[in-house]
């Protein structure tokens, strides 16, 4: 569960009277990600659409921040985390080249013997300034996907042999379990494969964080060295516990085989390449 908070102040761009200038996300603990299509929906309703990061040039700063409800490296790495995957979010849409970004964490001070308080647990979006470019710029809808820029629904469309990111489905680091917020996009998934019956998939799992290679990462789970495999049986094992029918299903994992980016310089490159995909094999 999460939730969104908006600070207000005026100005006038493209018609618009009022913009926040303060978004915040709150998380449960120990949460990181928001879906993307939530995050895309909450910016446009706040005054934040394609057509306002296209038409101006804009600083913006990106905060992390986690309370204390754990060790003080592990607030360090949700803040870092939680920092992280908004900037990939918008580094990874096309019409928010204009942005530029400014980032930080604040991990609680002073965590020794205190509560947990969850209005720490949050990323914070903060205008700091713009300047309008092109107010007359054509709003058109962003198509959200990393690897294959296109909306899950789309893999209806795709031929036999093209594949899909699951946009939104995350994982734990070094482990096979996906995070709560990526539960939206299974239940897409599954509401895809039900509808359209004839639709057969291979579910194809992917690692970060080490280098080109067929060896494939340990499971923190499970302690096995099958990382990539275990990250594609769970959507496997999840489609089949609700109904659909084994025959039309199969999983592989690539290690790290096949990284979206490399060399992975950042966090936000792992991230990428920390992922899932669905590849088509009879429609």
């Amino acid at each position: 569960m999460l939730s969104l908070v908006l600070t207000l102040f005026s100005f006038s761009i493209d018609s618009r009277a009022q913009l926040p200038d303060t978004l915040r996300w709150y998380f449960e603990a120990n949460r990181i990600a928001v879906d993307a299509y939530d995050l895309y929906r909450d910016l446009a309703s706040a005054g934040y659409d394609s057509t306002f990061f296209m038409s101006s040039i804009c600083d913006v700063s990106i905060v992390g921040h986690a309370d204390c409800n754990a060790f003080e490296i592990q607030n360090e790495l949700l803040a870092a985390h939680r920092k992280d995957y908004l900037v990939n979010y918008f580094e990874s849409r096309s019409y928010a080249k204009n942005l530029r970004l400014q980032t930080a964490t604040n991990a609680a001070p002073e965590c020794i013997n205190a509560d947990a308080n969850p209005q720490w647990r949050r990323v914070d979006f903060i205008l700091l300034k713009f300047e309008a470019i092109n107010p007359e710029v054509e709003h058109k809808e962003p198509k959200l996907g990393v690897a294959t820029n296109k909306k899950l629904e789309a893999i209806t469309e795709l031929n036999v042999g093209e594949t899909l990111v699951l946009d939104g489905l995350n994982f734990y680091p070094g482990r096979h379990i996906p995070l709560n917020e990526a539960k939206p996009v299974l239940k897409k998934l599954l509401k895809i494969m039900a509808d359209h019956p004839t639709l057969e998939i291979e579910i194809q799992g992917h690692i970060c964080c080490g280098p080109k290679s067929s060896a494939d990462g340990v499971d923190m789970d499970t302690n096995e060295p099958n990382l990539s495999w275990s990250r594609a049986e769970i959507i496997y094992d999840y489609l089949i516990e609700n109904g659909i029918a084994k025959d039309r299903l199969s999983f592989k994992g690539f290690a790290m085989t096949k990284p979206l980016v490399w060399p992975e310089v950042t966090i936000l490159d792992q991230n990428k390449n920390r992922r899932v995909e669905v590849m088509v094999t009879t429609k």
